[in-house]
């Protein structure tokens, strides 16, 4: 079983239907968290419990818990960009 998940998110402004452009994501998905980081400083990143908040309301980022369990989240998407052939890593 599959103990988490790494996502991508990449949209061209050329290939674009929105009339915005929609920077480009890495993802972090374990069983209780979703971690996000943005390709653009505009957009810090995010964190969620998405047990206890499903709908992603409350962004834990800057909070105690984020302190405590972002290392081990940002070691593994920095692990699995690299297994994936993420350019620049």
């Amino acid at each position: 079983m599959r103990e988490c998940l790494c996502y991508i998110f990449s949209l061209q402004s050329e290939q674009s239907e929105f009339p915005y452009t929609v920077p480009q994501m890495y993802a972090l998905r374990t069983r209780n968290y979703k971690y996000i980081e943005y390709q653009s400083e505009c957009y810090p990143p995010e964190l969620y419990n998405i047990l206890s908040d499903p709908k992603e309301k409350r962004d834990l980022y800057n909070t105690d818990l984020a302190g405590r369990i972002l290392p081990q989240l940002r070691k593994e998407l920095i692990r699995l960009k690299k297994e994936t052939g993420v350019p620049g890593m």
